[in-house]
C-alpha cells in the first residue's frame, strides 16, 4: 500500500503503541502529520519511527506531554534530557514522601476503633489534663469517650478567632473551681447514662432541673463574644448532633430553664 512506507497500524504494532495514541500526539503538534498514500492512508518511516519511540520512552520516564513538546525541540542528546530527568526524580521523590506520611495517617487511622476521628485528645481535653491532672482520674469511662467525640468533632472546624482562648478560658474557668467543677462532673456523668436511656425517662427532666441548678450558681464562659450568630448556631447544632435524643432532650430542656429564669 505505501512501498517502503508503514501504514498507521502497522507503525503502532512495531512501536506498541495504538493508532489513536499516535494521532492524539499529531494533534497535539509532537508529530508532523506524515506523508499519505495515494488512498489517503498515512505512511510512516524511519524519521517518524524514531521520533515516536523517543515520545514513548519518555512517557515511560513519566514526563508529562508538555514537557516532552520542548525537549522534542532539542537534540536527542543525554545533556538535554538530564536536567529534566533531575527535576522530575525530585517531584517523584517528594510525591513517594507524600504517600509515605498518607500511608502512615491510614495505618494509625486503622489502629482506632473509629478511624474518622484525629488522633489524639481534643483541645479541651488537652487542657484539663493540663490543669487538672489527678482531678480527672476515675471519671466514668463513657463520659470521657463522649467528651471526647464531641470535642473531637469541634475541633475539626476552622472556628472564627477566638475559639482555643474560649477552650482556655472554660478549662481555666473549672480548675479554679474544685468542688464546683467535681459537682458538674457528676452531672456530666448522669448525662452519658443518658445515652442509652428513651427520650421520655423521668431522669432526663430531673438532670435538666439538676443541670439548670448548676448552672444559675456557675456561669461558665460562653462562646466567643462577636462571633455571629448563625456560626454560634451551627456550633450548638454540632455539639448536640454527638448526643443521643435523650440526651438533647435533656440539655434543651435546661436551656428552657435557664431562658425562663432570665
Amino acid at each position: 500500500m505505501g512501498g517502503e512506507k508503514l501504514t498507521i497500524g502497522e507503525a503502532a504494532r512495531l512501536l506498541g503503541m495504538t493508532p489513536r495514541a499516535i494521532r492524539h500526539y499529531e494533534r497535539l503538534g509532537l508529530l508532523e502529520e506524515p506523508k499519505r498514500s495515494a488512498a489517503g492512508y498515512r505512511l510512516y518511516g524511519a524519521r517518524e519511527l524514531l521520533r515516536l519511540r523517543r515520545i514513548k520512552r519518555l512517557r515511560e520516564l513519566g514526563l508529562p506531554l508538555r514537557r516532552i513538546g520542548g525537549l522534542l525541540e532539542g537534540p536527542e542528546d543525554v545533556a538535554g534530557l538530564r536536567p529534566v530527568l533531575e527535576t522530575l526524580l525530585g517531584e517523584v521523590e517528594s510525591r513517594i514522601r507524600e504517600l509515605e506520611e498518607r500511608r502512615a495517617l491510614i495505618l494509625e487511622a486503622l489502629s482506632r476503633a473509629e478511624p474518622e476521628e484525629p488522633a489524639g485528645p481534643p483541645l479541651l481535653l488537652r487542657l484539663l489534663e493540663e490543669r487538672l491532672g489527678a482531678e480527672l482520674d476515675g471519671l466514668d469511662p463513657a463520659l470521657l469517650e463522649q467528651g471526647r467525640r464531641l470535642w473531637a468533632l469541634l475541633d475539626a472546624f476552622e472556628w472564627p478567632e477566638g475559639y482555643r482562648e474560649a477552650q482556655e478560658a472554660l478549662a481555666t474557668h473549672l480548675a479554679e473551681r474544685p468542688e464546683a467543677l467535681r459537682e458538674l462532673l457528676g452531672l456530666e456523668e448522669r448525662l452519658a447514662r443518658l445515652a442509652a436511656a428513651p427520650e421520655d425517662s423521668p431522669e432526663v427532666e430531673r438532670l435538666a432541673e439538676d443541670f439548670a441548678r448548676y448552672w444559675r450558681r456557675h456561669p461558665q464562659p460562653g462562646s466567643p463574644p462577636g462571633w455571629p450568630e448563625a456560626v454560634a448556631k451551627a456550633f450548638s447544632e454540632l455539639a448536640l448532633s454527638r448526643l443521643s435524643p435523650a440526651q438533647r432532650r435533656c440539655l434543651e430542656l435546661v436551656q428552657e430553664r435557664l431562658e425562663r429564669s432570665g
